[in-house]
């Protein structure tokens, strides 16, 4: 008998394995970099053709602005757009008659599912063409014995790890426009003739900042 899982969240959670091929592998060491233009470049130039949905291929580089949020799959940490990620809702899909998925646990679809030989759980062949090419998909295909992306999350690390810094670079975008606007307040306040009103004024700024950031 396939086995299954009770918590699919718990299943994918980032493991240290997972978190070395972040830090060593994919090269986050440019957004650690203090140069808020320098982490941009760099982005750019190697990764925003990959800031992408990774069910309908939507690009998401514009999403990757201040005060935009980005949408993420709830249980395999990939990027997603927000009709992909409405129409998924939270990933409780009801199992065929013989207790196995009957919808793709990444595009929450139908189609042609690819079921694991391990576990009660399918993928379709559409989001793994879309996403690892059709020589993988074939591979997949005639492997009697492929275990899917929960059974083994190795495959998923680069998107993943896409995706932590789309939400890492959105983060600091969102920090940068924060302190473009104190700042800007600040130097208004400073030209008040009223050394008083000034300090008032910054004081009211910064528990503006401060309310905004609790509810977030």
């Amino acid at each position: 008998m396939k086995r299954s899982f009770e918590s699919l969240k718990e299943l994918t959670k980032i493991t240290e394995e997972e978190e070395k091929y972040w830090n060593e592998d994919f090269n986050v060491s440019v957004m650690r970099n203090q140069n808020f233009v320098l982490s941009m470049l760099y982005v750019f130039s190697k990764l925003h053709e990959q800031f992408k949905c990774t069910i309908c291929n939507k690009n998401l580089w514009l999403e990757i602005q201040p005060k935009e949020k980005l949408f993420i799959h709830p249980i395999l940490l990939v990027l997603m757009c927000q009709d992909c990620c409405e129409f998924y809702g939270d990933g409780d899909f009801a199992l065929d008659e013989d207790g196995t998925d009957k919808y793709c646990r990444w595009c929450g679809d139908g189609g042609r599912l690819i079921m694991c030989s391990t576990c009660i759980y399918a993928f379709c062949d559409n989001c793994i063409r879309k996403n690892f090419g059709v020589s993988t998909l074939e591979k997949i295909i005639a492997d009697d014995n492929w275990e899917c992306y929960f059974c083994d999350l190795r495959p998923l690390w680069y998107l993943r790890s896409v995706c932590r810094m789309a939400k890492d670079l959105n983060a600091k975008t969102e920090e940068k426009r924060k302190d473009s606007v104190v700042r800007k307040q600040i130097m208004d306040a400073s030209d008040s003739v009223d050394r008083g009103e000034a300090a008032n004024k910054i004081n009211e700024t910064i528990e503006i900042e401060s309310t905004d950031d609790e509810g977030l």
